[in-house]
């Protein structure tokens, strides 16, 4: 129950800091619609690990989101009412635009009808480590119309996605890329990984083709391509016929 309440009031903190800053401050318009982007990240939060009614177990995963989605959201309002009070406004535009791009992926992300996945993709996109996580989605889509099930659809992008952190390197420093892209097509989901930097890419490649042979009367596997600096997964997810 205590874990319940801390991750809901954490959110919740968000939401409400940001509109009490609406109220308090005066600020442009532009401001404005920045906090009230801001105050509604909160609630795609709690839409990810309650969506559709399930309860998501990771409590402590959860509550590490939170916990880093406010300080984000923090810094954000401290960086808008410094160009605000400071008389920036031609700045406003650009940064409103960053926030709002990354208010959409999470939206999107907690829309795709596949709860463990969402908490999953969005704590890979703020953890850090040897490789860095996007997740690109252009559109709203279901992933509950597939025909494979829900908990395979998760296992199956958290495998690949984990076999390929895994084995990356650091160069120098530099942390890999791994970017993510989910794509509605008229029969399928296309479910695309692109791992950029150093790895060890025997044993990567070894890691991800035996995995996939697991779910191989379950999708398509449209490329699967390994070179000396990326690699590139396109997988083919059925809708039902």
């Amino acid at each position: 129950m205590a874990s319940r309440i801390g991750w809901r009031a954490a959110a919740g903190a968000a939401s409400v800091l940001a509109l009490a800053a609406l109220v308090i401050w005066p600020m442009p318009l532009l401001a404005r619609v920045a906090l009230a982007v801001i105050a509604g990240g909160s609630a795609w939060i709690l839409g990810a690990v309650t969506l559709n009614g399930r309860k998501v177990q990771e409590r402590e995963t959860i509550l590490r989101l939170l916990t880093h989605y406010r300080h984000d959201w923090m810094n954000e309002l401290q960086v808008l009412f410094g160009y605000t009070r400071l008389k920036k406004y031609d700045i406003l535009p650009e940064y409103m635009d960053k926030i709002r791009m990354s208010a959409l992926q999470d939206s999107l992300i907690c829309k795709l009808g596949n709860p463990a996945l969402a908490v999953y993709l969005m704590e890979r996109r703020v953890s850090g480590g040897n490789c860095r996580v996007e997740v690109e989605l252009e559109k709203e889509m279901n992933l509950q119309k597939l025909a494979m099930s829900e908990r395979d659809v998760f296992r199956l992008v958290e495998g690949v996605s984990e076999r390929l952190i895994r084995h990356s390197s650091p160069a120098q420093g530099e942390p890999a890329l791994l970017s993510l892209g989910f794509d509605e097509e008229e029969s399928e989901v296309l479910v695309d990984f692109v791992f950029r930097g150093e790895a060890d890419w025997e044993r990567l490649r070894a890691a991800v083709s035996d995995f996939l042979q697991k779910y191989k009367d379950k999708l398509s596997i449209r490329e699967e391509e390994y070179r000396e600096d990326q690699a590139v997964i396109a997988l083919a997810l059925p809708f039902p016929t």
